[in-house]
């Protein structure tokens, strides 16, 4: 519940305080015809305005992290079952969701920061990146495998047992 809290917090946060920050007036150019028009407006993120494709990736991790840690935090007070291993399951691949969202929210506001600095930083970056998601996958995917085989093998004791008897 804790971990849950802290990051609906952080997801919450991340959102009021976007990569890049907030554009702190409004900025008009002169169009061809010599007249001014608004293009940018204040309280609009910036990263939005330069990086849109970024701030895209950056917002879908952040909804995604927020919205499963609220789901393992409702979950939890609703008064599931929590002695229950189907439903322990259910609630770390949900805490493993949310973790992994909030890892990649994360690495979508550093890389924000690098594209407004300097090149060699950005392909660095971007192959550590890479190497990092690719590592953080096979980890989650190890750890997701090893508990469903024991939820199932679980299953298979717990109700093996029940199924001769109709048998």
């Amino acid at each position: 519940m804790i971990v849950a809290s802290l990051i609906a917090t952080m997801g919450f946060q991340a959102t009021l305080s976007s990569p890049g920050g907030f554009w702190q007036q409004d900025i008009a150019h002169v169009n061809s015809f010599g007249t001014n028009s608004v293009t940018i407006f204040a309280g609009n993120s910036i990263s939005a305005d330069k990086h849109l494709h970024q701030y895209k990736r950056f917002m879908i991790g952040n909804t995604v992290g927020f919205i499963s840690s609220l789901s393992v935090i409702l979950l939890l007070i609703s008064g599931l079952p929590y002695k229950r291993k189907v439903f322990m399951w259910i609630l770390m691949v949900i805490m493993w969701i949310a973790i992994s969202a909030m890892a990649y929210t994360y690495s979508m506001s550093v890389k924000s920061s690098i594209l407004a600095s300097q090149n060699e930083l950005k392909g660095l970056f971007s192959r550590l990146q890479l190497e990092l998601i690719f590592g953080w996958i096979v980890l989650m995917a190890f750890f997701n495998l090893m508990h469903t085989i024991r939820l199932i093998s679980h299953g298979i004791r717990r109700w093996g047992s029940k199924l001769r008897v109709f048998m």
